[in-house]
């Protein structure tokens, strides 16, 4: 479907004039040699970086007090050494904590807000979900706990099949099983099978009747891809 699309781009380049975005993965396999078509038709390229730990803790917290909420960070400095000056070990916390987020999500604010909801716990209702949307916010405050992402002993553990059809779902950012049974030159019984298995380890969902990575475990799922060689980093 890219392939097409950059030919697509080519064909009409003289009467149409075209932006589009790609993400990393897609760009970089459109960059390979083993893909037969010409992306110079892009006379621009603008290279959007990660969100910064201070540009993520500025936007969420912006968007959550919009939201009509408060929160602070006294749980996690529980155990910070006996007599240490508490406003300095406040900022340390709070440092370190934006500072872990922006890795954990890879500077991906989609991936991040999500890792904030769920870092985001009522005092008197531990089992409380967030609301997204702010009609249902209510004005109470909150507690920040340290949330661990999902996934990297489940991935680890995958077949290089199971790694093959995420690879390829990373890449084009969404596949259906006939897709995928074309783009990996296999049948799509098999492809039925592992997308199953996936799903049911809560590594894919469904969205307009393609297969796509969850939002949680993406960030787990792209290093370990790189790190067995199904994917590779630009940088």
């Amino acid at each position: 479907a890219r392939r097409r699309l950059v030919n697509l781009m080519h064909a009409t380049s003289g009467r149409h004039f075209w932006i589009a975005s790609f993400h990393e993965q897609t760009w970089g396999f459109l960059e390979s040699s083993a893909v037969p078509v010409s992306i110079d038709l892009f006379r621009a390229l603008f290279n959007i970086q990660p969100l910064s730990p201070t540009q993520l803790s500025e936007w969420l917290r912006s968007n959550t007090c919009a939201a009509g909420f408060d929160f602070d960070f006294d749980n996690l400095i529980a155990g910070a050494v006996l007599g240490a000056d508490p406003v300095r070990s406040m900022d340390r916390v709070k440092t370190a904590f934006w500072r872990r987020l922006a890795d954990t999500s890879e500077g991906n604010p989609q991936i991040a807000l999500q890792y904030w909801l769920e870092s985001l716990h009522h005092p008197a209702h531990p089992e409380l979900e967030i609301a997204q949307e702010p009609e249902h916010a209510a004005l109470i405050p909150l507690d920040v706990a340290l949330y661990t992402p999902p996934f990297p002993e489940i991935i680890d553990a995958l077949s290089d099949t199971g790694l093959f059809v995420l690879a390829a779902i990373v890449i084009h950012d969404g596949l259906s099983v006939a897709d995928l049974a074309s783009s990996l030159n296999t049948s799509p019984g098999l492809i039925r099978v592992t997308t199953r298995h996936l799903q049911i380890l809560d590594v894919l969902v469904v969205q307009d009747g393609e297969f796509r990575i969850s939002v949680a475990g993406l960030p787990a799922i792209i290093r370990t891809l790189r790190q067995r060689h199904f994917l590779h980093s630009l940088g």
